[in-house]
Parts: C-alpha cells; sequence; structure tokens
C-alpha cells in the first residue's frame, strides 16, 4: 500500500474540512446581511405605510332588536318586565366592484439598502349596492314582544394601514359626497374608515350608486379583496419586476421594462370572501369578526429582480464544489505532469477560492451582481494564476489552470440564473468533472504515487 498516497489524500481532506469553516461564516455574514436588510425595510416601514389590503366598501345597517318578556303577575306579586337590547346589522355587498389604479413606484433608500414604495394617486373604487331592509321583527310568544330600531347606516371601508392615506379619502353615493370618518367601521375588525349614509336615500329602493376616491400610498404590496359580486380590477404601475399573487391571478397582464398593466376579473361564486366577514354571532357585541384582509386577497407585489443575498447564498453553496473540483485538478496535473504540489500551496488556493465569495457579497452591496460577480471572478483567477506560475513551472501551465477556473466560475453563474434547472445543470458539471478526471488518470499507477522512478535501465548493459 502506497503510504505517501494515503498520507497525501488525508492531508488534503483535512483541508478540505478545514475549508468548510470560513465557507460556513460567510454564509453566516451573508444571513446577517440580508436580516439587517429586512430590518432596514421595516425601519422604512415603520415611518412609511406597509403593505396594504383594500376591502370594501361595504353597506352596513345596524338595528337594535329589543324583546320585551312580561312575567304573569303572582298572587302577590306584580307582573315581571325584562328587556333585552341586541346589537345587529345587516350587510349590503356591492352588486358590482370595479377598481382601477395607476400606482407610481420609486426607491426610498436607507444607506446601501433601497426599497420599493409606490402611491396610487387616483385609485377608484365604483360599482352599485343593490336595495337591502331591515329583517322585519321574528315572531314572538305570548306575552312577549320584539321591536326593531334601525340605527345609523354607514358605508365601511377597510385598508391595512390607515397611515397610506395621502388626503382624506370621500365616497360619491348617488351624486352626493361624503368624506370617510377614522371610526370602528364593523364587519372590519381592524384598521377602517366609515361615512355616513342618508337614510332617505335607501328609503327610496333604488340601487345606490357609488364611488370611492383615494389618494393611497403603501410599499411592496398593494392588494384587493373581491367583495363584489362581480370584481373587476385593472392596475398600471411603472414597475417592472411585478410579482402577481393571492388566491386569483390576472386574466391578462403585460410586462415590459417602461411597467406593467393588469387586470383581474372574480365573481363573488369563486370566492369566500364575503362570508368571512359575516360574522358568527348574529350581535355586534359578541359576534366573532375577521381583520380586514380575508385569505381570498389577490394583487401584485413589488419584486427585487435580483436579490443579492440570495444569490450570494446559493453561490456560496457551491463553494466546497469549487475546492474539491480544483484540488482534483491539482492532484492530477501532480500525477500527470510529475510536478510536487505541498499542502499549504494546496491551502493557499483553497483561501483564495473562499475569499472569492465573500467578496462577491462585498461588491454586490454597491454594484450590479453581474459585474460583482465579474470583478470578483476575475481578481480570483489572477491572484490564483500568479501564484501558480512557479508552482506549476511555467506561465503556460499557470495560465492554462486559470483558463480552467475561470471556466468553473463562468458554469457557476450561468447556474445561478437558472432555477427549475439548476440540479440537472450542477449534476451534469460534476458528472463531467469526474468522467475527465478519470480518463485523464486511466494510465497513472496509483501504487507509486509520489515515489521516485525506478531507474531506467541500459538495455547494452547485461542485468546484474
Amino acid at each position: 500500500m502506497n503510504r505517501f498516497l494515503l498520507l497525501k489524500a488525508a492531508t488534503i481532506g483535512l483541508l478540505v474540512l478545514l475549508l468548510l469553516v470560513p465557507l460556513s461564516l460567510i454564509e453566516a455574514t451573508i444571513a446577517g446581511r440580508a436580516a439587517w436588510r429586512m430590518h432596514v425595510q421595516d425601519d422604512i416601514a415603520a415611518t412609511h405605510a406597509g403593505p396594504q389590503v383594500v376591502a370594501g366598501p361595504v353597506l352596513v345597517l345596524p338595528y337594535v332588536e329589543t324583546t320585551t318578556i312580561v312575567s304573569p303577575a303572582g298572587r302577590e306579586a306584580a307582573p315581571a318586565l325584562a328587556t333585552r337590547r341586541v346589537e345587529r346589522f345587516v350587510l349590503a355587498f356591492p352588486a358590482e366592484l370595479v377598481v382601477d389604479g395607476e400606482v407610481e413606484v420609486e426607491l426610498r433608500r436607507r444607506g446601501i439598502h433601497q426599497v420599493p414604495v409606490w402611491r396610487a394617486k387616483a385609485l377608484e373604487l365604483a360599482g352599485r349596492f343593490e336595495p337591502v331592509a331591515l329583517p322585519e321583527p321574528p315572531p314572538a310568544a305570548a306575552g312577549t314582544t320584539v321591536a326593531i330600531v334601525p340605527g345609523e347606516p354607514y358605508v365601511a371601508f377597510s385598508v391595512s394601514d390607515l397611515r397610506g392615506f395621502v388626503s382624506t379619502p370621500s365616497i360619491d353615493l348617488a351624486g352626493e359626497r361624503h368624506a370617510f370618518e377614522p371610526r370602528a367601521a364593523p364587519p372590519f375588525d381592524g384598521p377602517a374608515v366609515r361615512a355616513r349614509v342618508d337614510p332617505k336615500l335607501l328609503a327610496t329602493g333604488a340601487p345606490i350608486e357609488f364611488r370611492v376616491r383615494s389618494d393611497l400610498a403603501g410599499m411592496r404590496e398593494l392588494s384587493i379583496v373581491p367583495l363584489g359580486g362581480e370584481t373587476r380590477v385593472a392596475l398600471r404601475s411603472n414597475w417592472p419586476h411585478p410579482s402577481f399573487g393571492g388566491r386569483f391571478l390576472p386574466i391578462d397582464r403585460e410586462v415590459g421594462q417602461a411597467g406593467f398593466s393588469a387586470r383581474w376579473s372574480v365573481p363573488a361564486i369563486a370566492t369566500r370572501a364575503r362570508s368571512v366577514l359575516v360574522p358568527t354571532e348574529p350581535t355586534m357585541g359578541n359576534a366573532t369578526r375577521v381583520p380586514a384582509a380575508p385569505g381570498d386577497a389577490f394583487g401584485v407585489r413589488l419584486v427585487d429582480p435580483v436579490d443579492i443575498y440570495a444569490q450570494a447564498t446559493r453561490a456560496t453553496k457551491y463553494g466546497v464544489l469549487f475546492v474539491l473540483l480544483t484540488f482534483g485538478a491539482f492532484w492530477l496535473f501532480e500525477a500527470l505532469r510529475g510536478v510536487p504540489i505541498h499542502p499549504m500551496q494546496y491551502g493557499f488556493v483553497g483561501a483564495a477560492l473562499a475569499i472569492f465569495f465573500l467578496l462577491l457579497l462585498a461588491l454586490s452591496e454597491h454594484l450590479p451582481f453581474a459585474v460583482a460577480y465579474g470583478t470578483a471572478a476575475v481578481a480570483c483567477v489572477l491572484l490564483v494564476t500568479a501564484y501558480l506560475s512557479p508552482v506549476l513551472g511555467g506561465r503556460r501551465a499557470a495560465a492554462g489552470f486559470g483558463a480552467g477556473l475561470a471556466v468553473l466560475h463562468g458554469v457557476l453563474y450561468s447556474v445561478l440564473q437558472l432555477e427549475d434547472t439548476a440540479l440537472l445543470c450542477g449534476t451534469l458539471l460534476m458528472f463531467s468533472a469526474l468522467a475527465a478526471a478519470m480518463l485523464a488518470s486511466r494510465r497513472i499507477d496509483w501504487t507509486r504515487f509520489g515515489l521516485p522512478a525506478p531507474p531506467v535501465r541500459d538495455p547494452g548493459r547485461p542485468a546484474c
């Protein structure tokens, strides 16, 4: 057994394990920087409006149901009178709801980090409410009377963050304009506003046309809750990198460098948004109400097309593969050219490969990711090539090794741009590297690896 071969393999394996330490530290640094970016975004959200979910408007008819029970008089006692008052309401959802908005996006910066914030200066919600009436008093037993006392009707409108209102929103009801007030507005249990409705408008029994005008701001996301019998939404923006999410995708969309436009159409039969707003109990005081953002909301999220921390993390996960392929190439060079390479030289090259990922992280925070990757890769390849020139016995051998390392960096960058086929490409890379190593080393006598070559016998001289 070749002890030199075993000792060399053990030493290289130990170096690979040691290089896992800086690679892990670099990955932890990336996670820390990503967490700091999220902290900066939350800090901006604390001074600005956050993601917005728009729900409404909903016509609310509150009333008080008063039940009076008269107990029969006893022989010596007068009749007992008991009264119970229960606050309830009737909801009228829009028969149709048409939402239209132009979303202007700008970047807010805090240090080296930036967050897209948006403003819909003319967000309009239009539609109509069908006639609705209060319920009739239920049948009562003898000695019991039930009375229905109507309250003040209002229109409820909800957004996730009231700070997003740049100006006071208003609603036009049958040609009359009413401003919203920041008051509790059941059925929404959360940030909401309400506008008073003239009872005379309801007494006509005719459909009520409405139009809500709002100047709304937020960051990262805008979603709409489909509360209409037919909800149609049209959004346009100057942001070229939208991500359409929620329970419903647009029926058509156009995305280009100048921005995007998208349209949704959601019928009430396809969503539970209405049902989750109805209290589980009919009482206003004891009802279990839901937040202003039911799960059937849909909309658009403004995404950063290049998440430098996600890509840096993905690149670092290939660090061990980088080291193994480079060390394997070193070992083949030793075996094929007979040039001994000291473990310390393995270690220096491995350190250069590890520092590449830290350099990539640092540069990508100030430069576009492609430029940062190219700069870090060129610096690493030049450093390794210059170092290996005397180690490998000449500039030509070092240049060839550097070219192979440059190809490896180029392949890694291509893999980082892929998502669905990243595993396939990475596996093909490893298979190709293994096949090349096996074919190149198939004639190597590993039993004599590292041992001095046997003396060449002179054919004209007789053997002893």
